[in-house]
C-alpha cells in the first residue's frame, strides 16, 4: 500500500511523456512543399557562386503553412523564418548566406522537432553556416571552393 503513491506518480509521469510532436496532415503537406522549395533554393546555390535565388514561393508557402498551422510551436517557428526570409538580400550574396542560414536554423528546428527523416541539417565551421537538404552527401552552398566542408548534424 505504501507504494501505491509512487507507483501513482510512475504512472502519470509515463502517461504524460510524449515522443515527438505530431503534425496533422495539412502541415505535413504544407511543411514538405517548405522543404521541397528549399531543396530548390539550396541547388541554386550549391551550382552558382553568385547568383541569388529568388526566395518568393518559399516566403508564400511558409506565410500559407504559418495561418493553417494549428500546432503553436510550428506557427512560432514558421513565424520566425518569415522574417528571416523577408530580410534577405537580392543584391549582396553574402548577406543572403546569412539570411538563409538562418532560414536552414529553423528548418533543421522543424525536421527535429517533428521528426521529419528525409531531410537532415547540415553545418559549416569553416563558413559558421547552417543549410538543410535530402540526402546524406555534404553539397554546402556557402563555400565554392570547399563544397565538401561540412558535417551532418546528428540528433
Amino acid at each position: 500500500m505504501r507504494y501505491f503513491p509512487i507507483l501513482l506518480l510512475v504512472t502519470l509521469a509515463l502517461a504524460n511523456c510524449k515522443g515527438k510532436p505530431e503534425l496533422s496532415s495539412a502541415e505535413t503537406d504544407l511543411i514538405g512543399k517548405i522543404l521541397e522549395e528549399n531543396q530548390k533554393v539550396h541547388k541554386i546555390l550549391f551550382e552558382h557562386d553568385t547568383r541569388i535565388p529568388s526566395v518568393v514561393t518559399l516566403m508564400k508557402l511558409s506565410i500559407d503553412a504559418k495561418e493553417q498551422s494549428v500546432n503553436p510551436e510550428l506557427t512560432a517557428t514558421l513565424e520566425e523564418i518569415v522574417t528571416d526570409l523577408s530580410g534577405t538580400s537580392n543584391t549582396d550574396r553574402e548577406k543572403f548566406d546569412t539570411q538563409y542560414s538562418r532560414v536552414s536554423e529553423k528548418l533543421a528546428k522543424i525536421i527535429r522537432t517533428f521528426g521529419i527523416k528525409q531531410y537532415h541539417e547540415f553545418y559549416c565551421p569553416m563558413e559558421k553556416r547552417t543549410w538543410v537538404s535530402t540526402g546524406i552527401k555534404i553539397m554546402n552552398p556557402y563555400a565554392s571552393d570547399m563544397r565538401d566542408c561540412g558535417e551532418m548534424v546528428q540528433e
